[in-house]
């Protein structure tokens, strides 16, 4: 009974855990955009507002900075995936499904960074 138990609250643990992972790569996903969009911005609004090219470089170094470090942290947030499949299967949580919350599967012409070489 003890055992029933015990597995019942790592399936909640999991799930849950599992809904957090999820909205924080959608968030991640989100932030990565935004940042896009301002990267995008950046030098036609220099041009509008008749800048020097200086007064916003400097700005765009570091907004294109955060940019490298975003792709890093979602790329570890994939990475987590494998992380807690291997927990999942140790505790027997299969029904978990770690493995990308329903996520199509990768298109045969794409190529995980890593692999690209």
């Amino acid at each position: 009974m003890l055992a029933h138990l015990l597995h019942k609250r790592r399936r909640e643990i999991a799930a849950d855990v599992s809904r957090k992972l999820s909205a924080a790569e959608i968030d991640t996903d989100t932030a990565l955009s935004s940042t896009a969009q301002l990267m995008a911005l950046l030098p036609a609004a220099r041009k509008d507002g008749r800048l020097a090219s200086q007064e916003v470089h400097e700005a765009l170094v570091r907004i294109t900075a955060s940019w490298d470090a975003m792709v890093v942290a979602r790329g570890e947030m994939i990475a987590s995936h494998q992380a807690l499949a291997v927990t999942s299967d140790r505790f027997h949580l299969s029904e978990t499904g770690w493995g990308g919350m329903g996520e199509k599967a990768m298109s045969p012409g794409l190529v995980a960074v890593e692999n690209a070489a």
